[in-house]
């Protein structure tokens, strides 16, 4: 690498720095006092100045600046090491980017040929005054109105620390590494790369193109596992709130209990006997109507019915229930994951069905056996799913509900459980006939489901 002339330390490199260092902090919604960025700011040029001196082979002096200054930021800032990091791609991925789109512009504006300034030493001065001022300016305005970014909605986030600054790092990484090939380019074409033949300059931008291929899969990645985590967290959500309503829903039964055994022995006091026997009558036809949900043996499944019963009681939903009794055994999938599949399924039915006419909403929920195998059909009578939107509905982070409300992963959770333990999913709607998704579990996913099979029969 060329040596720096003493004035570009004092005039353009120390300013650089420290407006490069302002810039990533702002970016990062961090505040901290000038005088920390000045010194770290004048700490990292004076060290490249110096590094510039030793007679390194080309690119170490890079790798070496890249390391300064992730060690004068955790130094000066007290940060973490991952976060010092992150600072570090930043600064490198700002000034890189900033100079490969402003160089260009200013070259063809003035007319002065990008070699001749990258060989000019006042030229290579005045050359980053445009973007180095452009960056002062989005400095001041995030110092003033912060950025925030949503990379994933708040309540998981405070779950799944640390992800957005995983996303960033990767990001900025892959930003550095593409400004930086086109930098080697302009310093071939200043005549600056360590050498003239043009193959060296497409081996140097090869490496940089493959390590920008491996770094998208690390992203990738880890978008992939974040999401798992959500979707995860999620479910748990589900789980907790469904111990909430099947709590709620026995505490109203219990009320409900006790005023009834007071009625009937009053009743009975007052010696009211065909009164009381058809208060018994009137109470025992309401018990049958959900006599269906007894018919199940499993006891998680048990309290998630019942636990949907009572919130299609609030909403002012009908909720019919038809079991097989032979339905849970040898279930393909664990018990926990069965009723995510269905707690999912249930939520959605029975939200959609209340927003039907006034008393009219109706949730269907069949837990047969076919000769093909299991399944799960939950119908309701609500508003039809859009045509255009059906092949959407699978899709994470879709949702035709309130977006501050709802994920818009339970379908997406329901898919994949389904499809991990061999079954699929399918989905009708019609204006007519409302929205049916049904679960088909076939034999053939029954394999090594004997854990289940024993969990039953145990009991």
């Amino acid at each position: 690498m060329d040596k720096m002339p003493l004035h570009a330390l004092l005039l353009q490199s120390i300013p650089e720095s420290i407006i490069v260092l302002s810039f990533s902090l702002a970016l990062l919604g961090l505040r901290h006092p000038w005088h920390q960025i000045l010194v770290a700011g004048t700490a990292t040029s004076v060290i490249s100045f110096l590094l510039r001196l030793l007679p390194l082979p080309f690119g170490f002096h890079s790798l070496l600046q890249f390391a300064v200054v992730l060690l004068i930021v955790k130094a000066a800032f007290k940060f973490s090491l991952f976060k010092s990091a992150l600072m570090a791609v930043i600064c490198g991925a700002t000034i890189l980017t900033a100079e490969s789109i402003f160089i260009p512009i200013i070259s063809y504006l003035t007319r002065i040929p990008i070699e001749v300034s990258m060989n000019d030493p006042w030229l290579r001065i005045l050359f980053p005054l445009p973007h180095l001022i452009f960056l002062a300016f989005v400095t001041y305005i995030l110092s003033r109105y912060p950025l925030k970014i949503k990379v994933i909605k708040q309540d998981i986030a405070d779950k799944l620390a640390g992800f957005p600054d995983n996303v960033i790092f990767f990001v900025f990484l892959q930003l550095f590494l593409l400004s930086l090939g086109v930098i080697a380019l302009y310093f071939y074409l200043g005549r600056l790369f360590p050498t003239e033949e043009f193959i060296s300059v497409i081996i140097f931008n090869l490496l940089f193109l493959l390590s920008f291929v491996a770094t998208s899969v690390i992203v990738l990645n880890s978008l992939a596992q974040q999401q798992a985590k959500e979707a995860k967290y999620q479910a748990m959500e589900e789980q907790a709130k469904n111990l909430n309503e099947l709590y709620n829903s026995m505490r109203v039964q219990r009320h409900d209990y006790v005023n009834h055994i007071q009625a009937i022995y009053g009743l009975l006091q007052n010696e009211e006997f065909a009164s009381a026997k058809q208060y018994i009558q009137t109470i025992y036809r309401d018990l049958l109507d959900s006599s269906q949900v007894f018919q199940v043996r499993t006891p998680e499944i048990v309290a998630l019915l019942q636990a949907k019963a009572g919130k299609a009681e609030r909403l002012g939903v009908v909720l019919h229930i038809e079991a097989d009794i032979r339905f849970e055994r040898d279930l393909p999938l664990p018990i926990e994951k069965f009723n995510e599949v269905l707690g999912n399924l249930l939520d959605n039915a029975l939200e959609a069905a209340s927003e039907a006419e006034q008393g009219t909403g109706r949730v269907e929920v069949q837990l047969a056996i076919l000769p093909t195998g299991k399944i799960i059909r939950v119908s309701n009578n609500g508003t039809a799913i859009p045509p255009e939107e059906k092949d959407n509905i699978f899709r994470p982070g879709f949702t035709t509900k309130d977006s501050s409300k709802h994920s818009g992963l339970g379908l997406y959770s329901v898919k994949q459980t389904v499809e991990k333990y061999g079954g699929l999913v399918l989905v009708e709607s019609s204006e007519a006939k409302g929205t049916q998704v049904v679960v088909l579990f076939p034999y053939k996913a029954f394999k090594g489901s004997e854990t289940n099979a024993s969990y039953y029969h145990s009991r």
